[in-house]
């Protein structure tokens, strides 16, 4: 299972204002197996109104793990005269949620809006994410701490996210038996080799 872009997207039609009313058909286009509609609003706008919005999630199942990118259309139809069509182009990243630690050392969780020692993923596997951030995927993502820790002791610092998992596994040939403990606690997960 992938795990989707999810942002709203906003649309105001001010073209509208100077026309009776004029309607949103449906939005085609955009980056394969997702699609663009309507979560709240109306695809009718009335030119004497103020401006009116009307919002638009992105759905559906990704076939492919990494950058995504596509323009979505939609033609737009007035009582009266020729309005040109609404386009949207949406970009990013579709990962799996299914994360490795991929570090020889310690180092931060990641968040979804971290920038730097915390960015999003950056210490996972390829278009794995940082697992367990994303609220809409609640008990779906997997934490693996694996063969990466080669020696000593590493500390896997949360930095106050909220994590939900379906596993956090530890790989028994990396903690050994009586050399050391793997852990997890409110503030961080400790791996020792």
């Amino acid at each position: 299972m992938w795990d989707a872009i999810r942002p709203s997207i906003h649309t105001r039609r001010r073209a509208c204002e100077s026309r009776p009313q004029c309607t949103l058909g449906s939005f085609t286009g955009g980056p394969a197996g997702l699609s663009l509609g309507l979560t709240s609003g109306s695809v009718q706008f009335s030119g004497a109104t103020s401006s009116q919005t009307a919002t638009y999630s992105i759905a559906g199942t990704a076939s492919t793990l990494g950058s995504v990118s596509g323009t979505y259309t939609s033609a737009v139809t007035a009582e009266f005269g020729s309005i040109p069509n609404v386009t949207v182009a949406v970009t990013g990243q579709i990962y799996s949620g299914l994360g490795t630690w991929n570090t020889n050392s310690g180092g931060n969780w990641g968040t979804i809006s971290g920038t730097g020692q915390n960015a999003f993923g950056s210490n996972w596997g390829d278009n794995q994410g940082s697992p367990g951030l994303d609220q809409n995927y609640t008990n779906t993502d997997t934490a693996t701490f694996g063969s990466a820790l080669t020696s000593g002791t590493a500390v896997v610092n949360t930095n106050g996210a909220n994590i939900s998992l379906k596993a956090l596994t530890f790989d028994k040939r990396a903690c050994g038996r009586a050399r050391g403990l793997c852990r997890a606690s409110s503030s961080g997960v400790r791996l020792c080799v």
